[in-house]
């Protein structure tokens, strides 16, 4: 902070704000930040920002993880899932599952000591894998057939927390053809103008209706 006009925030002061990359910005919206000892200022904006918010929140306050609870995280590979990894097990999940898009990442994850087993979906189809397996969480982040997975894999009142869709990966429905429109027939004018009249008529009452009630 150069200069401030806020009188509990002194020049010199570290905030995180939204405003803009840039060298200087004119901003009234921030937080500030108190820095800890020996913790990188990156990681407030990584782990100790929005990434680590969104997997707390999404383990504790959603999901609500207990303590010798199983885990499964889709997405495990992104800032997000990772972070919830290591959440998970300083939680105390017994058994913490992931799921990512290549061994490399796997094998990562792995090493950092979070994750008790993680699955590369595109090589290991994650039904086969759990076919037996029932998990009391699942974190999902992709979408498709790996949160179809997270659902039905789920033991007894099992809870599931959707963070997004990662990488476009999110399957919707097909919707259907849309059916051309048929031409004007003549006659049909007439009703055409009926029903746009009704259309007002009950836009108005409902307008008049709201009036009354704001009133």
């Amino acid at each position: 902070m150069l200069a401030s006009a806020v009188d509990d925030v002194a020049p010199g002061a570290l905030v995180f704000h939204r405003k803009a990359y840039a060298t200087h910005s004119l901003v009234d919206d921030f937080r500030v930040i108190d820095v800890a000892d020996g913790v990188p200022l990156s990681a407030y904006l990584g782990v100790l920002g929005g990434t680590g918010l969104t997997a707390w929140v999404g383990l504790t306050r959603v999901a609500r993880l207990q303590p010798g609870e199983s885990i499964l995280i889709t997405a495990a590979g992104g800032a997000v899932g990772s972070t919830a990894g290591h959440l998970a097990k300083a939680l105390g999940a017994a058994r913490v599952a992931g799921s990512t898009g290549s061994d490399d990442k796997a094998e990562r994850l792995l090493a950092a000591g979070a994750f008790d087993e993680v699955v590369n979906y595109r090589t290991t189809s994650l039904h086969d894998r759990y076919a037996d397996a029932g998990f009391d969480v699942a974190l999902e982040g992709v979408g498709g057939e790996q949160a179809r997975c997270g659902h039905r894999r789920r033991q007894g009142p099992g809870r599931a927390d959707r963070l997004g869709g990662r990488g476009g990966a999110v399957q919707r429905p097909r919707q259907p053809a849309r059916r051309p429109r048929q031409p004007l027939r003549r006659g049909a004018q007439a009703g055409s103008r009926s029903r746009a009249t009704w259309s007002r008529t009950t836009s108005t009452h409902a307008r008049a209706t709201r009036s009354s009630w704001s009133r």
